[in-house]
């Protein structure tokens, strides 16, 4: 059982960490290509 739980919390956090990479990656992408269309 506690193996499980232990499988569980590190499938979240790993999730979690993929999610915000990719997540973090796609807002630099949105920021990039903005600035890129709109240079002030």
């Amino acid at each position: 059982m506690r193996n499980l739980i232990a499988d569980v919390i590190v499938l979240t956090v790993s999730t979690f960490s993929a999610v915000s990479a990719v997540s973090i990656f796609f807002i630099a992408l949105a920021f990039y290509f903005s600035y890129d269309t709109f240079p002030f």
